[in-house]
């Protein structure tokens, strides 16, 4: 009986030594787990940090901008306003700003030669378009634009440039400009 009773404590210390050492591995499995996890909160903390860092740059950026735009949005409110006072002021003249001839095609589009004003010549020219500003003729060695100051004074009248009408609309096409150009000074000095 007494080996009985050893054997018995013996299986009891045996038993709770067991129990002990899976107890034991328990805790230390559960102190890695705990410790990967602090690895992992340090980590989500640095990254949360990062991004409020941004954050806080985009709203001091999205300030900055609309400051921007706000001012410039004045610059051009000035400028309108400084444009709009100088049109009321502009001469109400119904030629200002168009052309200095008119636009119609001459009924026949062969003009047969043409010798310009500053002396050259040019053969067998038919129109090819009329501009604004001169015409677009073909000749026997190709295509060129004659301006309308160039040309003869028979074919500035058929096709209507009046050089006097064009001097007096320049010099006041050159005087609008500089009225434009000191009104927007004068606004962008505000």
């Amino acid at each position: 009986m007494k080996y009985f009773l050893i054997l018995i404590i013996l299986g009891l210390s045996c038993g709770g030594y067991y129990e002990y050492t899976v107890f034991e591995q328990k805790a230390d499995d559960d102190q890695r787990q705990i410790i990967t996890l602090n690895g992992e909160l340090v980590t989500l903390q640095s990254e949360n940090k990062k991004l409020e860092d941004y954050k806080e740059w985009l709203i001091k950026n999205v300030r900055d901008d609309q400051a921007k735009i706000g001012e410039l949005c004045g610059q051009i409110q000035a400028n309108q306003n400084a444009l709009a006072k100088t049109n009321k002021q502009a001469p109400k003249d119904p030629n200002a700003g168009k052309p200095a001839m008119a636009a119609q095609p001459p009924p026949t589009n062969n003009l047969g030669t043409i010798t310009t004003q500053d002396g050259r010549t040019f053969q067998n020219c038919r129109v090819i378009k009329v501009k604004t500003d001169g015409i677009v003729v073909s000749y026997s060695e190709g295509i060129t634009e004659i301006k309308y100051a160039l040309l003869p004074p028979d074919l500035q009248k058929k096709f209507g440039f009046d050089p006097r009408q064009a001097a007096a609309l320049t010099q006041a096409q050159l005087q609008y400009q500089e009225e434009q150009k000191n009104a927007a000074a004068q606004a962008a000095g505000n």
